[in-house]
């Protein structure tokens, strides 16, 4: 059998960072994998243009963990640490899960917001 030499989880960056890409999202990489996300993605407001500069909006952004797997029964653990910092943090946090099934692009991709439902479920 050959040996798979793909690293699955850059990989699912690399296609999640082309697709915010290709709609003008802006998509910041961390540098440092230990607050729990992998993007912190930002979204321009529509109607910036037409505001002046010192009324302008922020925008609106979100951190995004990435996990990728080539088949559904993998599990990608999250430790319970980086779930609280998730829970408490004050943007949207957003877990993505991209299946490869062994191919060259995703074949399902699911995504989960993360609030405290979802933490009180998952203990």
């Amino acid at each position: 059998m050959e040996r798979d030499l793909r690293e699955l989880g850059e990989l699912g960056q690399d296609f999640v960072k082309g697709w915010c890409s290709q709609i003008g999202l802006t998509c910041n990489k961390s540098t440092q994998d230990k607050e729990g996300w992998d993007f912190l993605i930002q979204f321009d407001e529509l109607n910036e243009k037409s505001n002046p500069l010192d009324e302008a909006a922020s925008g609106i952004k979100c951190f995004l963990q990435v996990k990728s797997s080539d088949n559904d029964t993998t599990n990608k653990s999250i430790s319970l640490r980086n779930w609280k910092k998730m829970v408490k943090n004050s943007a949207p946090f957003f877990i993505i899960r991209l299946e490869f099934d062994g191919e060259k692009e995703p074949q399902r991709a699911f995504l989960v917001h993360v609030d405290e439902k979802l933490i009180t479920r998952t203990l």
